[in-house]
């Protein structure tokens, strides 16, 4: 039923705006967007399907494909030339949604540096064979959790690295919000983050996919020089 599909996606999409946790909770989360580095406002494919809340250029290109309007940040690869360049602070004032890629390893930060601006980037971990030899030799004999803690590790100091580099006249963030996930290996789990606009501003909530579903609203962290990042 052509018709009727269509009007499934806009009744979920419109669902989702004004109850994201429910409909997180009943729906998975599948986004896969183009690769890039850069957040840009954008229309992006949307689907209603049996497998969930297909979002991006892999929605079913079928008769429950809709538009909609979203801030749009893709995943910055471990090598990509512009893995540190600036953070953007789009102008979200078109957009309900703000998406992302499935996380299984990477690192999500999202920065609030005041005044309704935002910015958000999404860090691929470096793989093994990227780390020197004496790192490959110690690390390669121990559990793989433990090669999971060195790699948050060193995406926390890749996320200050990104940030300074986003500064403006060297002034810090607000606050902050950042994701951590593990390899879905280690925990059979997969987090998937999405933004929904409530009354103008930004509400993130981040879904975890595994032995069972949770969704949860995340919290802003206020930004601090001197103090370990709080990490979800």
């Amino acid at each position: 039923m052509p018709l009727q599909d269509q009007i499934n996606s806009r009744n979920a999409l419109r669902d989702l705006k004004q109850n994201p946790q429910t409909v997180l909770q009943n729906n998975p989360l599948l986004v896969g967007l183009p690769g890039g580095h850069q957040t840009s406002c954008t229309r992006v494919p949307f689907a209603l399907t049996a497998g969930g809340l297909n979002i991006g250029p892999g929605a079913p290109n079928n008769d429950a494909r809709i538009y909609m309007n979203a801030v749009v940040t893709p995943t910055r690869a471990h090598n990509s030339p512009n893995r540190f360049t600036a953070m953007v602070r789009p102008n979200t004032a078109g957009a309900d949604f703000w998406v992302t890629e499935r996380q299984t390893g990477c690192s999500l930060i999202i920065v609030d540096w005041g005044g309704g601006q935002l910015s958000m980037a999404h860090m691929l971990p470096h793989p093994f064979s990227t780390y020197g030899q004496v790192s490959r030799s110690i690390l390669g004999n121990t559990p793989l959790s433990v090669f999971a803690g060195a790699q948050r590790t060193h995406l926390r100091t890749e996320v200050t690295q990104l940030i300074d580099a986003s500064k403006i006249g060297g002034v810090d963030p607000a606050r902050y919000i950042l994701v951590q996930s593990n390899f879905a290996a280690i925990n059979l789990q997969n987090k998937n983050v999405i933004g929904v606009k409530n009354a103008g501003r930004w509400n993130f909530y981040m879904q975890t996919n595994g032995v069972n579903r949770t969704v949860q609203q995340l919290a802003w962290s206020n930004w601090n020089n001197y103090l370990p990042y709080a990490a979800y």
